[in-house]
């Protein structure tokens, strides 16, 4: 696992990559006959290399946050991009008899998926920029930069709204609640994203696109406009889940 992350490390910064998948084998992979915390776990053994976080812990909500220097996309200069954050996902949470069924965090096969939304978004950003003005976001005037911008938020939003909806129609809502708020600004899953991986269930709220794609666009401004970046934490632009009860006290309505 420490070799296969260090080669996506190096992908990454060949830009080969923006997203990096461990797929377990079958040969090291429980059967089928365990549970979805079984298989949370085993996940989160294989990374002890990666990790200091103890097994169990990283399995029952823990974070397994990474910090890579990369080229940002958008402005060109070199920064830390310290939200690629590792995600388990296993068979048995497709399962709906299991305590911790929950499609979104299913797959075929055990995996552990690392990716950082701030540089996956910059990365569509410098696309749009290329397909519309056949030219490097930081080429670009500061007219032609702000319709870029627009236009890569928007879509980012329309992609999570996708997302979402496609996973509300594969789950049983019933055993795992699923749902958008009115205004498409947050959403709501039985998981806390992004957590390792989880050994009990409830309802988190996590931002939209809508909420902090603004914020991301805000500091590319600002760079082009000063020549530098304001550090900001990651929990500042893109928050961890909270509670479904702190959101609702908050005064929020599903």
């Amino acid at each position: 696992m420490v070799n296969a992350f260090d080669q996506f490390v190096i992908a990454l910064n060949r830009r080969e990559t923006v997203a990096g998948l461990f797929v377990i084998s079958e040969r090291v992979a429980l059967g089928r006959t365990a549970t979805a915390s079984d298989q949370f776990v085993q996940c989160a053994g294989l990374m002890k290399g990666i990790t200091n976080m103890h097994p169990d812990a990283l399995a029952d909500g823990g974070r397994l946050s990474k910090t890579i220097e990369l080229i940002c996309p958008v402005t060109g200069v070199s920064r830390e991009f310290d939200d690629f954050d590792a995600v388990a996902f296993v068979p048995r949470s497709l399962d709906k008899d299991d305590a911790l069924y929950d499609p979104m965090m299913g797959a075929p096969v055990p995996c552990i998926n690392f990716s950082s939304d701030i540089y996956a978004f910059a990365m569509f950003t410098r696309d749009v920029a290329l397909r519309l003005k056949k030219a490097e976001v930081m080429e670009l005037n500061e007219p032609e930069r702000d319709e870029v911008f627009a236009y890569a938020a928007r879509q980012w939003q329309l992609f999570a709204r996708t997302t979402i909806r496609n996973y509300m129609s594969i789950t049983n809502l019933s055993k795992c609640p699923v749902s958008l708020v009115n205004d498409e600004s947050v959403w709501f899953a039985n998981h806390q994203d992004p957590a390792f991986a989880e050994k009990r269930k409830q309802q988190y709220a996590h931002d939209m696109p809508i909420r902090y794609a603004p914020r991301i666009v805000s500091a590319w401004k600002d760079f082009f406009k000063t020549g530098h970046f304001v550090h900001q934490s990651v929990e500042t632009i893109t928050p961890f889940g909270l509670s479904a009860i702190t959101e609702i006290q908050q005064g929020m309505q599903l």
